[in-house]
């Protein structure tokens, strides 16, 4: 039995997410059916983490075991010719054993796309369509406020045992045709975590919302404390980074 790590892109408007669920297309199951089929046995596929409904990935990755000599460019050209046009594998590459795409991440990188210029009807799945413009420069400030090792659980929809995490940068770029870039790098992410804050930056920004209430939330850590979310079809899954 051998292990390999692979690499998948995939359009999250055509999905209900990462993981399996009962008669629904997620990736998780797309990818297990293909891989099943073409190998001939049930085949499990482990991701670094879930995205949920509209989430994109330009580079999640996943590992599966297979037994026996692989020929890996042919294995791919079959994979995609099953799960294209939304998804695609872009690598499958031989890795130890004792590999574990989920606990051995070392670092995530995460982007949110937003348009502040006028409203793009070939862009609504992929962008959050605010139609209104922000204040870099107060982006990047208030974007300090969530940089460090802290305690997220309200920047989450979920219930975590472990709610700390780090975020270890956060840029902010404005590119020429009005589109806001936010890149979130950090360890690991709560479920929500970057579409709250990424909310919460517009509000700040919007004066919809006062630094002390962002405070507050760091404060009084409470699942859902954070009652707004960015849509989800503005954030890509960028990188997953491992210890070498």
């Amino acid at each position: 039995m051998a292990r390999y790590l692979g690499i998948v892109s995939y359009d999250g408007s055509y999905f209900k997410g990462w993981a399996i669920q009962p008669n629904l297309a997620t990736i998780q199951g797309l990818l297990e059916q293909s891989f099943s089929l073409i190998i001939g046995r049930k085949i499990k596929v482990i991701g670094s983490g879930r995205t949920d409904k509209g989430v994109h990935a330009i580079n999640q990755t996943f590992h599966v075991d297979i037994n026996g000599e692989i020929n890996l460019n042919l294995l791919i050209r079959k994979i995609n010719q099953l799960i294209k046009p939304h998804c695609i594998v872009k690598t499958l590459v031989l890795v130890n054993d004792s590999f574990h795409a989920r606990f051995q991440v070392k670092t995530k990188v995460y982007e949110y796309l937003i348009n502040c210029g006028n409203l793009n009807p070939l862009q609504f799945n992929y962008v959050w369509q605010l139609n209104q413009q922000l204040d870099l420069e107060k982006l990047k400030a208030d974007a300090t406020l969530f940089l460090g090792k802290k305690n997220f659980l309200s920047f989450s929809s979920s219930i975590h045992t472990d709610s700390i995490r780090t975020i270890s940068k956060i840029t902010i770029q404005k590119e020429t045709n009005q589109l806001v870039r936010l890149t979130f790098f950090g360890s690991g992410f709560l479920r929500s975590q970057v579409r709250m804050i990424v909310a919460c930056l517009v509000n700040l920004n919007t004066n919809k919302m006062a630094l002390e209430t962002v405070a507050k939330l760091f404060e009084h850590p409470k699942k859902g404390s954070c009652v707004v979310k960015a849509p989800s079809c503005g954030l890509y899954l960028k990188t997953v980074v491992y210890e070498k």
